[in-house]
């Protein structure tokens, strides 16, 4: 029908991130998945960023499994 308001799907903001692969603290694990976010909304709809590893974190977990 002309001039009748047609809903669009839903849009989700997600932000994948995880302790202590993103950050040592809780503080650096939610900047971590903002900065996921925002890059994820400056390259267009549809789209998945996940936050890169913390190279300290990287190396604990590598001690870890040693």
């Amino acid at each position: 029908m002309a001039g009748r308001w047609a809903p669009s799907p839903p849009r989700l903001a997600w932000r994948p991130s995880a302790f202590p692969l993103h950050g040592a603290t809780p503080a650096e694990v939610l900047q971590a998945a903002d900065e996921a976010l925002y890059r994820a909304k400056k390259a267009g709809r549809d789209r998945v960023e996940i936050a890169p590893p913390k190279e300290s974190a990287t190396v604990a977990i590598d001690a870890a499994r040693a």
